[in-house]
């Protein structure tokens, strides 16, 4: 039963990850916050200031995969702890929020260093899950 808990909380991270499950809305917002970046480019925004955040979204990602991981591990250890549960539910959903957050960050994705460490810090969960047998 876990595993199958597992396998679907995994494969609804995939499908986000893939673009799976957006809704028309969510691609239009996601376009509209990527042209008001480009207006925001084109009114002389730093480079500087984008490579901040880029390095600050890239921070926050990492400190919630961490939690995210931590959170498995409390939650393996003792699945039947229904605030577990529910905070493991919560976490797991906050996935495809931050794979849709990455996409609005299109300059810095766009950028082989910032898309290879975002890479890295999710290729955690995978090994995490690969660890504790559930994939």
């Amino acid at each position: 039963m876990k595993k199958l808990i597992y396998t679907i909380v995994f494969s609804i991270f995939l499908l986000y990850a893939c673009g799976g499950n957006s809704s028309k809305t969510e691609k239009e917002d996601s376009i509209e916050s990527s042209i008001e970046n480009v207006e925001k480019t084109k009114k002389g925004e730093k480079e500087d200031e984008k490579v901040a955040n880029c390095d600050d979204f890239l921070k926050q990602y990492e400190e919630w995969v961490d939690e995210y991981l931590q959170l498995l591990d409390d939650y393996i250890k003792n699945p039947m702890d229904a605030t577990l549960s529910e905070k493991y539910m919560k976490v797991a959903q906050e996935a495809g929020d931050w794979i849709q957050k990455w996409g609005n960050f299109y300059t810095c994705a766009a950028k082989e260093k910032y898309q290879k460490r975002f890479d890295e810090i999710s290729k955690k969960i995978e090994k995490k899950m690969e660890e504790l047998g559930i994939n």
